[in-house]
């Protein structure tokens, strides 16, 4: 069965995008657009695989499935993947994940390439500034994650022990390009005077060379919104008093902040500030310069043409418990009272 799935792979030798991040550069977007118009892709040749998506509602549009199978060397979502794509007709390919950005080992991509090497391999990978990457990781982790340290704690611990998740060009050139070859980047800057007609959306189908956006449904929801400095701490502080005492109340704070906060995919979050910023992209210059000469030609070596959009005054928020009672007094009188029951001072 092996082989003449293999064979069957090889006869079509398809092209074959593998989209790895990175982290906070719209992903979800780009996911939820290939998932939403599965068959107008099919009818133009490109096919999106279904049948390793994520199962919870959450992640079911992306392929998070197939790079966590990696880290917990788990093949059965592969020998899945390779079953799925025996049966496609279509010549090219689409897979899409930012968690493949965390496979950072040779060995890891060493797997991948095992797996899709009867396919011509491309790897797309969006960019954007590290200072707002850091804002938009912390955004997230706060949010959705167990983080409830203050965002300077949070750098801290970022640049004193995992520097590297900052270093694009080590991950890019010294990873997957000594794997897959670099003429085979697609590297793109995640910037609105970077994107194609400034357009994310657009601009990845340009990227893999879709033949016009005009077939596709490109109204796709922003499912992965941020918060402001000020709604951002007050969730920090509820998460910090309710996480483990009453996750259901958490949860409904959470989808409330969410619909107060609908915010364009650029907007700043106004977390960072302008001497933590300058100390982030110091740290990173001589690799993003690198970058931007051997992998985007460009003479300067600039590789953000953006300066970050706002910049906090301080990190300290001044959020009081009469701030916390007033917003739950405001959001939801029912959980302000359920609040004030579990209550237990910090």
């Amino acid at each position: 069965m092996k082989h003449l799935i293999e064979r069957l792979i090889r006869w079509k030798n398809p092209q074959l995008y593998l989209h790895i991040g990175m982290p906070k550069t719209g992903t979800s977007t780009i996911q939820g657009l290939l998932f939403d118009n599965r068959k107008t892709l099919e009818r133009h040749g490109y096919f999106y695989p279904d049948a390793t998506l994520g199962g919870s509602s959450d992640y079911a549009y992306a392929h998070h499935n197939l790079a966590h199978a990696i880290l917990e060397n788990n093949n059965t979502p592969w020998q899945t993947l390779q079953a799925e794509l025996a049966g496609n007709k279509r010549k090219r390919i689409i897979l899409s994940s930012e968690v493949f950005s965390n496979c950072r080992h040779p060995h890891f991509l060493q797997y991948i390439h095992e797996h899709l090497k009867h396919f011509s391999i491309k790897i797309v990978v969006y960019i954007r500034r590290q200072d707002e990457l850091m804002q938009g990781l912390y955004q997230t982790l706060v949010t959705y994650g167990d983080l409830t340290t203050p965002f300077a704690d949070y750098l801290e611990m970022i640049l004193n022990e995992h520097p590297h998740t900052l270093d694009y060009y080590s991950l890019i050139n010294d990873l997957f390009a000594n794997e897959f070859g670099k003429e085979n980047i697609l590297l793109r800057v995640y910037e609105k005077s970077s994107l194609f007609e400034g357009d994310l959306l657009k601009d990845f189908l340009k990227t893999t060379g879709f033949p016009a956006s005009k077939y596709l449904q490109l109204d796709v929801p922003n499912n992965n919104l941020s918060f402001d400095a000020y709604t951002l701490e007050i969730f920090r502080q509820l998460k910090i008093r309710l996480k483990g005492k009453d996750e259901e109340a958490l949860e409904h704070i959470r989808r409330i902040m969410r619909k107060q906060n609908i915010r364009n995919a650029f907007q700043g979050n106004n977390i960072i500030t302008q001497e933590q910023s300058s100390r982030i992209m110091a740290c990173v210059s001589q690799s993003n310069e690198k970058l931007a000469r051997e992998y985007l030609l460009k003479e300067d070596g600039i590789l953000f043409n953006e300066e970050s959009l706002k910049f906090a005054t301080n990190n300290e928020v001044n959020i009081g418990e009469q701030d916390v009672e007033n917003f739950l007094q405001t959001a939801d009188a029912g959980l302000a009272n359920r609040f004030n029951k579990i209550f237990i001072p910090t």
